[in-house]
């Protein structure tokens, strides 16, 4: 599996990128511009990622901003579901506001910080990677 980890915070990549680690390859990136970077270069070169894993409140674009931007670039591309990636919102934002426009923007699971390793496996199997 191929997974890229977007938060601003370092220390949230870090944690991640370590729960995440024995699922498969994990990038990185430090804002929603890095992200999406890093998308359009992983599908340029047929690498597409699998899973994105993406904090909301990000400085420049945040990540309901680089979710919108991918579900567009995938619909422009015609990628669908099955072959879209997934995204699993990870966020400290708890209100049912942020929880719905996540969902309404198209993500597929939603995570509120700090949340344990079983949680985020028990979301990867929802999603229906090997775990």
């Amino acid at each position: 599996m191929k997974i890229l980890i977007v938060d601003d915070d370092g220390f949230s990549r870090s944690v991640l990128s370590e729960m995440l680690k024995t699922f498969g390859q994990c990038d990185q990136a430090a804002d929603g511009y890095q992200a999406v970077d890093a998308y359009m270069k992983a599908a340029l070169e047929g690498a597409q990622y699998d899973l994105i894993c993406l904090d909301i409140i990000m400085p420049g674009m945040d990540g309901l901003q680089v979710l919108r931007h991918i579900r567009s670039i995938e619909s422009e591309n015609g990628i669908s579901f099955p072959d879209s990636v997934r995204v699993i919102m990870v966020s400290s934002m708890s209100d049912l506001e942020h929880i719905m426009m996540s969902f309404d923007s198209r993500c597929e699971a939603y995570m509120i910080k700090p949340f344990d390793p079983q949680q985020l496996i028990d979301q990867l199997a929802f999603l229906g990677f090997k775990v």
